[in-house]
């Protein structure tokens, strides 16, 4: 298994909108792409053997300390976390960052019960 950086295609954009329409999560599509674009975000594929397995979408975040946001994932990595997330160990690596983290629905801390939690995200819309 490894992981490759990659392009945009057709496939990421059909991707990046199953994401959306699944989580809901306040992000677009233009605004990713634009993301990547302008090398704000990296656009990494999963692979396994030949064959695609997973989209992942990353940031380099510098708040004092250097980590790396998995800020979207999509295809079969998560799921195959415990072959997957040592690549990522080693992207995290490579920009020079100590540590990786990903938000996600509660459905990420079922599969991953083996990442450490380190936040609950609480939110007030304004009346």
């Amino acid at each position: 298994m490894r992981l490759v950086p990659a392009v945009v295609t057709p496939d990421v954009i059909k991707a990046l909108e199953r994401v959306k329409a699944k989580t809901g999560d306040r992000w677009t599509v233009p605004f990713v792409l634009s993301c990547i674009e302008k090398g704000f975000a990296g656009l990494y594929a999963i692979m396994d053997s030949d064959s695609r397995i997973a989209w992942l979408v990353v940031e380099r975040m510098d708040q004092g300390e250097v980590w790396m946001n998995v800020w979207i994932m999509e295809g079969k990595g998560l799921e195959r976390g415990r072959e997957v997330y040592p690549l990522i160990d080693d992207l995290a690596r490579s920009i020079g960052a100590s540590r990786w983290r990903c938000t996600g629905r509660e459905g990420w801390g079922r599969a991953c019960d083996w990442l450490k939690p380190v936040a609950v995200v609480y939110e007030r819309e304004l009346p």
